[in-house]
């Protein structure tokens, strides 16, 4: 099981001078999403806003000037760092340097709505070391939060709770599945349809596609083996293995990772026997909306379910996913442009093994639910890390499916 995420990472403590109506904050331990009141564009002494993302890039090529990041973390391409008017990106003394050096930077989020940038460290900063760490920078707050190693394609963990849903005599969204060469199980996001009417199932490509693996026409199981109970319903054949979109391993510097992204689909055998609805919960929306931070998200799968949760930020630059790939009995490392990451609300985690593949919804500024995006991994931490949807149903050249049920 993922450990859940540990909040006392995110203690706020101050650099540059703040505005005495967010001062009291310094002190505070908050949840990874709160950043409290956000300080006035223009303050005596706190210099000119800067945006979340300009400030994130920056921070990144400061870290790899000061050599901080660890072996798998790149800067986003072609970052440049403005320095703030003292001339100094961050003026962090040596006990600083010596922190993020040892606990290594594994990331770095920007949330732009809610003026946060977010340090995601490889290995875990006491809170005493946290309170000489710079926490102001450009009208924006700093925070730490331990990352660990994000990780996919354990397929083989156990389901929380029941792993699949039959409404009306029909399998629903967010159950499980897997193909049938391989012992495992993910979970079908939602259903999709192409120019000429053909529906199809999206679900994460190292899921149903094998992580680029699967071959054409490979059969998909419902539900995937780890949940073929005695009790349970008949395994059947859901449809067959259609294509996955790029999934490139290896630097950023040495391969082209522009179209890199975790989904694949595949045709639905028989359309009467699958429905739209998400578990029962509500039906896929029939809108697509853009992941940022500080959005409230909720998504149902084959491991925990229906959850709630809350998007932290965006990856500033091509964030590395490691991947265990069962098709050949190997690893590989995956880099991806966007990477947003979610924290489960409630005290459970937003997702766990097996979840990979679910359809994320969040809300629209009117309140209409969106699909936004796909958990694809997760954090020794306990975070899940999910790709914007709209990308890829660009890429695959195909629509939502919704209000298929009876």
């Amino acid at each position: 099981m993922t450990n859940m995420p540990d909040h006392a990472d995110d203690i706020e403590l101050a650099e540059e001078p703040m505005p005495l109506d967010t001062a009291q904050h310094a002190q505070e331990i908050s949840a990874p999403g709160s950043t409290g009141e956000a300080p006035p564009a223009a303050t005596a002494g706190c210099g000119a806003r800067r945006g979340a993302r300009e400030v994130a890039e920056s921070l990144l090529v400061w870290a790899e000037q000061h050599h901080m990041l660890d072996p798998l973390t790149v800067t986003s391409h072609g970052a440049v760092a403005v320095a703030p008017e003292d001339g100094t990106l961050f003026s962090a003394h040596g006990d600083t340097l010596h922190t993020l050096r040892n606990k290594q930077v594994a990331g770095v989020l920007f949330n732009e709505p809610e003026h946060c940038v977010y340090v995601l460290t490889r290995k875990r900063i006491g809170v005493r070391a946290l309170k000489g760490m710079p926490n102001w920078q450009g009208g924006n707050a700093i925070k730490y939060l331990y990352y660990g190693q994000a990780s996919a394609g354990d397929n083989r963990q156990p389901a929380d709770q029941a792993s699949y849903r039959i409404v009306q005599g029909r399998y629903t969204c967010g159950s499980s599945i897997h193909p049938a060469r391989f012992p495992g199980a993910g979970t079908l996001g939602c259903l999709v349809r192409d120019a000429a009417g053909q529906m199809y199932g999206l679900s994460a490509n190292h899921v149903s596609g094998l992580s680029n693996y699967a071959e054409g026409g490979e059969k998909i199981l419902a539900p995937g083996h780890m949940d073929i109970t005695p009790a349970g319903c008949d395994p059947f054949t859901i449809g067959a293995h259609h294509r996955g979109l790029p999934m490139v391993h290896g630097s950023p510097a040495n391969v082209n990772i522009s179209q890199n992204s975790d989904a694949a689909v595949f045709l639905i055998r028989d359309p009467e026997r699958v429905s739209s609805s998400q578990g029962g919960y509500y039906d896929t929306p029939g809108l697509i909306g853009i992941p940022t931070g500080g959005m409230e998200v909720e998504k149902v799968g084959r491991s925990t379910g229906y959850t709630t949760g809350r998007i932290i930020g965006e990856s500033a630059a091509p964030q590395a996913i490691g991947y265990q790939v069962s098709a050949v009995g190997g690893n590989a490392t995956v880099y991806f442009n966007s990477v947003m990451m979610v924290f489960g609300e409630n005290g459970a985690p937003f997702s766990q093994p097996g979840d990979s593949g679910a359809l994320v919804v969040g809300r629209t500024e009117s309140g209409e639910p969106c699909a936004v995006g796909l958990v694809v991994a997760g954090t020794s931490s306990g975070y899940s890390l999910i790709l914007p949807i709209a990308p890829i149903l660009e890429a695959l050249q195909m629509i939502l499916v919704f209000g298929h049920y009876p």
